[in-house]
């Protein structure tokens, strides 16, 4: 008999729901090649170049949207991993689930930055934003 793939260290891959009853994640984090796809910044780079991906940055983090979420009418969703290390939760999240009346706010355990698009997360967001799209 053949021996099986070889052992790796890269925990299992999560399935991004929700945390159990005692706050721990309900699955383990994604795997580190899971974060490095969803952090976009191959591929941003590569579409736009290193100049469009850094021009792109500066207009996102240096714009003052305050006012802006303040306006919103319909109960917004707001999904985010607590595993972002492109856009920590604290700094972004947390602060615009107060700014926004009637949101709803999912925060993703070992999810990354990106999350919709790590397969093993995307048919939750899916599933939350179908959910919070019909009412």
């Amino acid at each position: 008999m053949p021996p099986g793939p070889p052992p790796t260290n890269e925990p299992e891959a999560a399935a991004c729901w929700p945390s159990s009853a005692n706050g721990t994640p309900a699955a383990p984090a994604p795997s580190p090649s899971a974060r490095t796809a969803a952090s976009g910044t191959r591929s941003t780079s590569s579409t736009v170049g290193i100049k469009g991906a850094h021009d792109r940055i500066q207009a996102f983090s240096g714009t003052d949207l305050t006012e802006d979420l303040k306006k919103i009418r319909h109960p917004p969703l707001i999904i985010h991993g607590d595993d972002d290390r492109i856009v920590p939760l604290a700094a972004s999240a947390n602060e615009t689930s107060k700014l926004v009346k009637d949101v709803t706010f999912e925060v993703y355990p070992g999810a990354p930055h990106g999350l919709s698009t790590v397969p093993e997360c995307a048919g939750r967001s899916n599933a939350d934003l179908l959910e919070s799209a019909r009412g």
